[in-house]
């Protein structure tokens, strides 16, 4: 009988590229020739990596352009050497001097105030598994109840045994750099604790939102649905939550902040006492998912379940335009934290809008001293800069259209500290 051994030490390597077609050959190219194709990553981890190597090269190219080419250089071999150092048994998971030559050194993350202490273990697998049997019917998959059975989000839910305790069950799990929130970890019925793949923690400021997937990854639709429930939509960004079948209770705005306020911080918390709902608003939109999911099926301080579902739109145009208004300011704070100090005036931005205003001032200034007493010039200037900016100079008030051009357009008067040293100056002479 024939029996093929392959060599202990192969003389050669063949690279297997990835249009070839066919199992991978062991025997002829052993086992090192496929390990750098070997890839064990979450298409969003992969996603997130290249988001934050663009990130450190546009960095790269920042100090090219600025300090000369060999900073980058010097910045690339100085995070080389700090990254092989081995970390401390008793110290925190990360690394704190790649975070400082990152300048990610002044972001708070969960770790910091949770040490290295690992998750907590919610439940066992027997326990999470247990349910009641439930009425005869069919189940359908997309409500997840069984006909007869009542709304997943109404009073006929029966309330969850397990909830998720911030303070007690928060902790270490594999999923360091990960950007997924543990969806069973929220429901508090995690059974990995601190073998879990993904983060057990609550989202925090600096956490990556992304615009198609919610929290915990999974996809969110195009509308809503009837119900206002589900993981949302990726069209429009809500923020808001509304909470029925709160009861009523004189003490019911303490109560609704203090059991929202655990899984982010709020925006506001608007209660309607007389008709049992509230309306909680958050600073982010990971912490309203996270939240959505976590207070499901739960009580506050009566027996109530409560009734969370996502809120609808607000038809005040005031409150849309202050919406839209904090949207923007949001995508211009994320785009600047991660710009850059290019100096002393901070990022590039900063010093864009210092130059756009200071060159607004020396026109104001070049145009008054230029024109004086010239009241055509300056009738000129005043239609040219409503032009440009959308209004007039500063001290020019524009009046009807029946008066005259000299009482539409006057000249700002001088300060009265001026006049005296013109006067003054005069008699001297």
């Amino acid at each position: 009988m024939l029996k093929i051994v392959p060599e202990a030490i192969p003389e050669k390597v063949a690279q297997v590229g990835g249009s070839e077609y066919g199992v991978h050959d062991t025997f002829r190219n052993g086992f090192r020739g496929i390990t750098n194709e070997i890839t064990n990553k979450h298409p969003l981890e992969t996603r997130l990596a290249m988001w934050q190597e663009t990130q450190q090269e546009l960095k790269y190219e920042m100090l090219r352009q600025t300090q000369g080419i060999h900073a980058p250089i010097r910045l690339k071999m100085e995070k080389m050497l700090v990254g092989n150092v081995k970390r401390i048994p008793v110290g925190k998971t990360h690394n704190l001097g790649l975070d400082i030559l990152n300048g990610t050194d002044d972001t708070i993350d969960f770790e910091d105030f949770l040490g290295d202490r690992p998750a907590r273990v919610q439940t066992t697998y027997k326990e999470a598994s247990e349910r009641e049997i439930p009425v005869v019917g069919e189940y359908n998959v997309w409500y997840s109840k069984y006909a007869g059975e009542g709304s997943l989000f109404g009073k006929g839910v029966e309330q969850s045994k397990f909830r998720l305790v911030v303070e007690r069950d928060a902790g270490r799990t594999r999923a360091n750099s990960r950007q997924l929130f543990c969806i069973h970890f929220a429901r508090g019925m995690c059974i990995r604790g601190p073998n879990c793949n993904y983060l057990h923690r609550i989202p925090m400021k600096g956490d990556r939102e992304d615009t198609c997937t919610d929290v915990f990854g999974r996809e969110k639709f195009r509308h809503y649905r009837d119900d206002m429930g589900g993981v949302g939509s990726f069209e429009k960004r809500c923020r808001t939550l509304y909470v029925g079948n709160i009861g009523i209770n004189e003490h019911l705005q303490e109560i609704c902040t203090n059991h929202f306020s655990e899984f982010g911080e709020l925006e506001y918390c608007n209660v309607l006492q007389m008709k049992g709902v509230a309306f909680v608003q958050y600073k982010s939109i990971l912490n309203a998912e996270f939240a959505m999911e976590a207070m499901r099926s739960q009580t506050l301080e009566s027996s109530e379940i409560i009734n969370i579902r996502w809120a609808t739109e607000d038809p005040n145009p005031q409150v849309n335009e202050s919406l839209k208004r904090k949207a923007e300011e949001d995508v211009i704070e994320t785009v600047k934290a991660q710009l850059p100090i290019v100096g002393d005036q901070g990022t590039i931005l900063d010093y864009q809008q210092l130059h756009k205003l200071k060159k607004i001032e020396y026109k104001k200034e070049e145009k008054v001293e230029l024109y004086g007493d010239d009241l055509d010039a300056w009738q000129q200037y005043c239609q040219q800069y409503y032009e440009e900016y959308g209004v007039y100079p500063e001290g020019v008030q524009p009046q009807k259209e029946q008066e005259s051009a000299s009482q539409a357009y006057s000249i700002p008067k001088q300060p009265e500290s001026k006049k005296l040293v013109e006067y003054e100056s005069s008699d001297d002479e």
